[in-house]
């Protein structure tokens, strides 16, 4: 009797341990490559508009949910979220330096890029790329992820 008692809380603690560790690697799972956590972004494709070579525009999401980046013109600051798991995302551009864009292209580009983040509501991530969509799922802006700290 004292052996099979044994036998069955051995097979309990086992079982427990299959779970915990299967939890453990879901959970790694869910929140690994895809995380935005600290990681910054550039723009390749922003629709109608022209990324402009050698412009200074990027996104980066901090682990504290806050947002920093450049336009190519200005600086902008904010906050994001995800929804932890089915693709939402919401992103808000809060403060924004005002200096004047040097030329219509890169005002443009400001403008696409910053109604592209304020606009989108899903994310689909694919390793070191990024498609920002809206509400309807159209794409609002293509991003590659920026090696190093802006």
């Amino acid at each position: 009797m004292k052996a099979r008692r044994l036998y069955t809380t051995r097979r309990h603690r086992l079982g427990w341990l299959a779970l915990t560790v299967a939890a453990a690697c879901l959970v790694a799972a869910c929140g690994g490559d895809d995380s935005l956590e600290d990681t910054s972004w550039r723009p390749t494709d922003l629709g109608d508009v022209s990324v402009v070579a050698g412009s200074d525009v990027f996104v980066t999401f901090g682990a504290d949910a806050q947002l920093n980046g450049g336009t190519g013109c200005n600086a902008f600051t904010g906050g994001w979220s995800t929804d932890g798991g089915d693709g939402g995302i919401e992103i808000i551009t809060g403060g924004t330096t005002l200096a004047a864009c040097a030329t219509e292209e890169l005002e443009d580009q400001e403008r696409a890029f910053l109604t592209a983040m304020n606009l989108a509501q899903f994310y689909e991530r694919d390793g070191a790329s990024m498609t920002l969509l809206d509400g309807e799922m159209t794409q609002l802006a293509e991003l590659t992820q920026a090696g190093g700290d802006e």
